[in-house]
Order: structure tokens, then sequence, then C-alpha cells
């Protein structure tokens, strides 16, 4: 029986999830973001600092301090290769289970073999197929995220979708979730969205054996 999404009584989440994720060496192309937000218009941003355990990463765990607010931990529960999403999109659909602990703020922080990411996120929000303002509220859905990354002296881009809510729902929360984003935003002649480039963050952030 897979875990139902949630906290529960030890002040512990619980969630599955499904995600594609796709990795781009490089600075975020103008053209990139200004696309994802349709001209400036959409998404919501944030700058976080996560911190990824290394030797985790090299087992395909991911475990990381979010920001200053959770300690994550993520397990693989299966994977599908080179799946065809439409639109010329392809990548690797991977579910995984979360355990997210918030940490208290005396909490001492870990920071040896730590890989340390720096973000700009953007993310939209779809509830249920449809289009909304905020991530709050019950029910099941897609984000998409458009993320600049760096870790390192190494910069990079990612496009991620992810579903959430209802586990026994992901499947057409991410389908949905991706549908409605290209209604908005079509993918752009000639932009690659291949399974070349697809993979999850303990798989990416491995490559930085360094990166302490």
């Amino acid at each position: 029986m897979e875990p139902s999404t949630g906290l529960i009584a030890t002040g512990f989440g619980v969630l599955v999830t499904r995600e594609v994720r796709w990795f781009t060496p490089g600075e975020v192309p103008d053209a990139v973001r200004d696309w994802f937000t349709a001209g400036g218009r959409l998404g919501f941003r944030e700058e976080r600092l996560d911190r990824y355990d290394r030797p985790s990463a090299f087992r395909g765990i991911g475990v990381k301090y979010r920001g200053t607010m959770s300690l994550d931990a993520k397990h693989l529960l299966r994977a599908t290769e080179d799946v065809d999403l439409g639109s010329g999109i392809r990548g690797r659909v991977e579910d995984w289970v979360k355990v997210v602990k918030p940490i208290p703020e005396n909490h001492p922080r870990i920071v040896e073999q730590l890989v340390v990411v720096e973000k700009e996120l953007l993310t939209r929000v779809y509830r249920s197929g449809d289009v909304t303002i905020d991530g709050g509220g019950p029910g099941f859905g897609c984000e998409v995220e458009l993320a600049a990354l760096r870790v390192a002296g190494h910069t990079a881009w990612s496009l991620c979708l992810e579903s959430f809510g209802d586990p026994s729902r992901r499947d057409v929360a991410l389908t949905g979730g991706l549908a409605s984003f290209l209604a908005d935003t079509p993918i752009p002649a000639g932009m690659a969205v291949t399974s070349s480039d697809s993979r999850g963050y303990p798989t990416w952030v491995s490559q930085f054996a360094d990166a302490a």
C-alpha cells in the first residue's frame, strides 16, 4: 500500500508524487523565461538555498535541507524511461515517496558532505486541470516549475512537472497539468524537451562530487 498524502500525527508529512524533470547547463535563456512567464505575467517567484546530502544522492535518494523550513527525504518508487508526453515532449517519469520533517529553529545544521544549490524558482500551479492563483486548498493538481540553478560556480536551468494531492490521481494530475500549461503557453517552435536531459535531482546533484 502506498503512503497517503498529508501530515501525520508525528509532524511528518508523507507524500507520493509523479514528476518529470529536465536539466540544461547554463543560464536560463531569455526566450525560455519569457515563454514560461507569458512575458512576465505568470508564475510565482521564490529564491531558496537547498542543501543536498551527497552520499544519499549517489544512492539515488534525495535528502535535502529545503531552505530553513524542512528536511526532505525522497525515495524512488518507480521510473519509466522515454515517455512521450505529447507536443514533442519526452522524459523520464518518476514516482517518488517523500517524507518532510519541519526543522525547529534551534536545530543544528549538518554542513559536511552537502551540495549547496542556489535556486530561483518560477512556479505555475494547476489544480484539477484548471489554473489557480495559489497553491492552497484540497484536491490534486500539478506544479510546473522553471528553476535557475547555481552550484559550485556552475549554472543550469531546469523545467519540471510535479503532481500534488491525492496520490491515486497523480497520473491525471500530471497529464492534465501539462495539457493546461501547454494550452496557455504552447512550446515555442524549435525548443527541444527530450529524454536525454531528463533525470531527478539525486542524479543531477551527484555529478558535483566536490561541491560541498
